[in-house]
This record gives C-alpha cells, sequence and structure tokens, in this order.
C-alpha cells in the first residue's frame, strides 16, 4: 500500500517468474553469471538424480512440499493479481530448496555426491566474493543518493536514470514526482 513495491510490477510476472530460477542458482548480479549458472544447473541435476533415489521418504515429500508451496502459491497470487512476485519474496523457498540438494548429494555415492555438493558450494563463494569486491554488482544505494541530495526549501530537479530509479527513490524523498513522462 505505501507504494515501496511498485518497482516489482515494472516487468511482467512471465519475466520475474523466469528469473525466479536463475536469481536461486547465481544471484541478481555477479562474476561470470552464465558459466556459474549453467555448472550451478548441472549440479542441481545432479542432485535431483540422488533425490530420485530417495524420493518415496516422507521427510523428502514433506520438504518438496514446503518448497513447492513457497514458489507456487506466490506465482499462483500473481496470475490472479495479487501480484507481489520478485525473487526476494521467495527466498524463504530457497532453504528448503537447498536440504532436498543436500539430500539429494548425500543420496549419490560419496565420490559424486561430496564432490558436487563442494562444487555447488564454491560457486556460492565465488558469486558472494565477487558481488562483494565489484562496487557495480551491489544493489543501488537509494538511501545514500537521497542523503547525498540533501535537503533544501527549494523545488528541484533531479536527473535520474534508468527512468524506474524514482520508484526507488519515493520512499526516501517525500513529494518526488516525475516531470516528463516516457511516450508510450
Amino acid at each position: 500500500a505505501s507504494g515501496r513495491a511498485a518497482n516489482i510490477l515494472i516487468l511482467t510476472l512471465g519475466e520475474r517468474i523466469v528469473r525466479v530460477p536463475k536469481h536461486f542458482l547465481v544471484g541478481l548480479y555477479g562474476p561470470a553469471q552464465v558459466p556459474l549458472a549453467v555448472l550451478s544447473s548441472v549440479l542441481i541435476i545432479v542432485a535431483a538424480v540422488g533425490l530420485w533415489r530417495v524420493r518415496r521418504r516422507r521427510a523428502v515429500l514433506g520438504t518438496l512440499t514446503v518448497a513447492g508451496a513457497a514458489l507456487l502459491v506466490p506465482m499462483a497470487a500473481g496470475v490472479i493479481g495479487i501480484d507481489f512476485l520478485n525473487s526476494r519474496n521467495v527466498l524463504p523457498a530457497l532453504v528448503p530448496l537447498l536440504v532436498l540438494a543436500g539430500v539429494g548429494f548425500a543420496a549419490l555415492p560419496a565420490s559424486v555426491g561430496i564432490t558436487s555438493a563442494a562444487a555447488l558450494a564454491a560457486v556460492g563463494v565465488v558469486t558472494t566474493l565477487g558481488v562483494n569486491a565489484v562496487p557495480g554488482y551491489q544493489r543501488t544505494n537509494w538511501r545514500g543518493i537521497d542523503a547525498a541530495v540533501g535537503e533544501s526549501p527549494d523545488r528541484r530537479l533531479l536527473v535520474i536514470a534508468p527512468l524506474t530509479a524514482e520508484i526507488a527513490l519515493r520512499p526516501y524523498r517525500e513529494g518526488i514526482a516525475l516531470a516528463l513522462r516516457p511516450k508510450p
């Protein structure tokens, strides 16, 4: 209701649904995203092979149900008009999915399972270190931008890019409005 989530709707629901697996594999931004996403995908397939071996266990089915609900409920809500879906809002699904990947790796022969689990963990470490090392991979500091603009009794014109930045800056800067609207 505050409008702070309006930037979610900039992308279509379909585009946001398609981005969830990529974001779960390698995050929003980071180094070497394509090769790391391919490697992560292969490792998740390896985990799925192991998970298939133990698929009838109640704990596996229960965990799969929790993960599925955490992903599918927000997606279905978006389809019927209660749209708040983005990767951050379904992050709780990542925990049971990673548990399932761990179970899958554990169900494989030790040499394959341990190596695959270590490789997936290494992807996470490489991504985390890369994001922390390169400011361009980090999210925009809208609060810091607002503080740098500072207060003034006079009306001012801020030139921002991309155009959607106005939505992101709005929670920090009261009364912000677009001076020019893009032509459709």
